[in-house]
């Protein structure tokens, strides 16, 4: 087992490409970022990976996809996590670039792997603050999507987020993989556009799970705007509430089309179970107080976690 330390004067990217190889072996490596703010963008690609954050550890950056042109908010990450079997603890990755009306999409963790696990870490931008991969092939424009990462499709692509806080204003958790939010604070923030939408998966029609947010407590900062739980990126998209304390002003306006689409959510799989209130009635959304241990039987199994 490699033990790798690294301390608030040095350049985490440049600590982690000295030791490249132990990181991609087969091998158990623990990554060791002692307390202090990181202002730098860090690329990790790895398996068997244990990254732990001692004391407040924060990593900051501050780039909007504005400032990249085009097409280019997967570039924008504060973080990009890839590989197989990794876990980070007690980190805070933020992108502060600003509100995406000014600054565009700003990207504050983007995962693209499987058994990725998150415990106890604040994950903080405003628009598409923690994309989830596999991502789109294909833009709306037609154009080739363009991501950094090295492997462009996933199989499995399985995250773990426990007690965790979220936070952003639009589409702020996306992507395709699956997910589950387990006990985590996720907080929806004022957009000067008028509307909030906490999430925007674009699942594969194959992918069993989406995003699935278990025992959660979701908040929505302001009352005045339109708040909703999420829109379809793409047709077959899943996101599910279980047993969640979800703000009122959330539950009262549900989900929505993919701007004025109304077919954008005909092939949409979005429910929420044992809500403290009632959803509004949606005929292509699922509203629930009865939930089937056989589904929760099966989320364990499919996340390898205990409920």
């Amino acid at each position: 087992m490699k033990i790798i330390n690294i301390f608030p004067n040095q350049n985490i990217q440049s600590v982690l490409n000295q030791f490249q190889n132990e990181i991609v072996s087969s091998e158990e490596t623990i990554i060791n970022i002692y307390a202090g703010i990181y202002n730098q963008r860090v690329h990790i690609i790895g398996q068997n990976l244990n990254i732990l954050g001692h004391g407040i550890v924060v990593i900051n950056n501050n780039l909007g996809a504005k400032q990249l042109g085009h097409n280019k908010t997967f570039y924008t990450a504060t973080l990009l996590c890839e590989g197989d079997n990794i876990k980070i603890t007690n980190l805070c990755i933020s992108n502060n670039a600003g509100l995406g009306s000014e600054v565009g999409q700003s990207v504050a963790l983007y995962l693209n792997g499987d058994n990725i696990c998150l415990d106890h870490c604040t994950v903080l931008s405003y628009q598409d603050t923690l994309c989830l991969g596999p991502v789109i092939q294909v833009n709306r424009d037609r154009s080739v999507t363009s991501t950094p990462v090295k492997n462009k499709q996933l199989k499995k692509a399985r995250y773990v987020f426990q007690r965790c806080t979220i936070q952003g204003n639009i589409d702020y958790i996306f992507g395709g993989g699956s997910a589950i939010f387990r006990m985590c604070t996720i907080n929806s923030l004022f957009s000067d556009g008028g509307e909030s939408y906490l999430c925007a998966p674009c699942t594969e029609q194959l992918r069993e799970y989406g995003f699935i947010f278990y025992q959660c407590t979701v908040n929505s900062e302001n009352s005045q705007q339109d708040n909703y739980l999420g829109r379809p990126w793409r047709e077959f998209a899943k996101a599910w509430f279980i047993s969640c304390e979800i703000s009122a002003n959330l539950l009262a306006n549900g989900w929505h089309y993919w701007g004025n689409d109304p077919l954008s959510v005909q092939n949409a799989d979005f429910r929420v179970y044992q809500a403290n209130g009632k959803i509004v009635s949606q005929r292509w959304a699922m509203s629930s107080n009865n939930l089937d241990k056989k589904l929760i039987n099966s989320i364990q199994r499919y996340f390898n976690i205990i409920l």
